[in-house]
């Protein structure tokens, strides 16, 4: 997937506008989407652009892992790597930023639609 070599570069411009893709990929996506991206080796390429000295992809990296650490959480198992990422971050002191619930929104909750024959 051309979007971990995109989050890794070394130009900050790319790099943010990698994250900002992948940010609405996951808000708009389909579970398919979800699937490759709860997958460890994704999500520690993640886990590497948060360790950016580069403060605007770090935080933009460590805001999408809370995010979705919070919004897949009762999700199943298939969704758990969000949340143990989440966890192994916080458990190595990483400080998350401070966001504002109405700004963001992780994921878009689409309804499940019915037919019913009438």
């Amino acid at each position: 997937m051309q979007q971990k070599k995109r989050m890794l570069n070394k130009k900050q411009k790319v790099s943010s506008l990698s994250l900002q893709l992948l940010e609405a990929l996951v808000k708009n996506g389909r579970p398919h989407i979800h699937n490759l991206v709860a997958k460890r080796a994704f999500l520690d390429e993640l886990v590497k652009a948060s360790r950016s000295l580069d403060y605007e992809t770090r935080d933009k990296a460590l805001e999408l892992i809370m995010g979705w650490a919070d919004a897949f959480k009762d999700k199943g198992a298939k969704y758990q790597n969000f949340y143990m990422v989440y966890q192994q971050l916080q458990s190595e002191g990483v400080d998350f930023p401070v966001n504002d619930a109405k700004e963001s929104a992780p994921v878009l909750h689409l309804p499940q639609t019915t037919t019913t024959k009438g």
